[in-house]
């Protein structure tokens, strides 16, 4: 009888024992994730981050070829043929803890080509350079922009733009601090026509939709992307004469679950 209790309290001990041993080990995976959770979050948390800045327009368009003013500068400036970017700059700021190094920001026209339509107004057109590459679905393209004066329609004023993400650089953007990012030309233009047509009952062009991406360093040169859909905000457009008063608004876009590197 002994020996059967003995048997007894020695499995009963041996089982405690792992039972013991299993909730050590299970305690050690959760204080080992809990611990993993913490430093992703830290990492999260000190790793710089980019976050252009709404950010107001305020300017007189008296042609689809006139760029933006600036809150600063107040001077008129025309778009010439061989311009590839606007002088208008929106504000990118640093809302990390750490500096972001080697910036790089470029645009692209969201749905590409398809989202491009003709236009045919009553002093300015939009056709696409080569109407062949619709059937590409290509994001890079050109499109050629006609104005024609209303005094004198002969006197017509064209060039050829292109649609292509132009890789701009800033080479260190503090933590609280902010860099200047220049918007493109297409973008300017394309948003210029829009306005014309804002006010229509059916307007017949698409209000540019552009996808805005920022690649920066971390000081442990690991990169980072983020991307912003850019578009003009309709909330609240003010207009008197060719005086125009909106907003550049930026909303971000979330990458995939399944892949936290991935954007659309």
């Amino acid at each position: 009888m002994e020996g059967w209790f003995k048997d007894v309290i020695q499995i009963g001990g041996t089982v405690g024992a792992l039972w013991a041993a299993l909730s050590a080990r299970k305690s050690a995976k959760i204080s080992s994730k809990q611990l993993d959770n913490q430093i992703e979050e830290k990492k999260q948390v000190d790793r710089p981050r980019l976050v252009p800045l709404n950010h107001r327009v305020s300017t007189e368009i008296d042609s689809i070829f006139s760029d933006w003013e600036t809150d600063e500068i107040m001077t008129k400036f025309r778009f010439k043929q061989r311009y590839k970017m606007s002088r208008f700059t929106v504000p990118i700021i640093n809302t990390g803890n750490t500096h972001a190094f080697d910036v790089r920001y470029s645009f692209k026209l969201r749905g590409g080509i398809d989202s491009f339509r003709d236009y045919d107004g009553v002093n300015v057109r939009l056709l696409l350079a080569d109407p062949e590459l619709r059937q590409l679905g290509r994001e890079h393209f050109n499109f050629i922009a006609y104005e024609f004066p209303i005094e004198n329609p002969n006197a017509y004023e064209k060039q050829e733009v292109e649609v292509i993400p132009y890789i701009q650089y800033i080479p260190l953007i503090q933590n609280d601090k902010s860099g200047e990012m220049h918007l493109p030309k297409f973008f300017v233009i394309l948003s210029n026509v829009y306005l014309d047509e804002y006010w229509k009952t059916n307007p017949n062009i698409n209000n540019p939709e552009v996808i805005v991406t920022l690649r920066y360093k971390d000081q442990l040169h690991v990169e980072h992307t983020d991307r912003y859909l850019m578009t003009l905000s309709t909330k609240q457009v003010r207009t008197s004469g060719p005086e125009v008063n909106t907003w550049v608004d930026f909303e971000y876009i979330k990458p995939p679950k399944n892949d936290k590197k991935a954007h659309p």
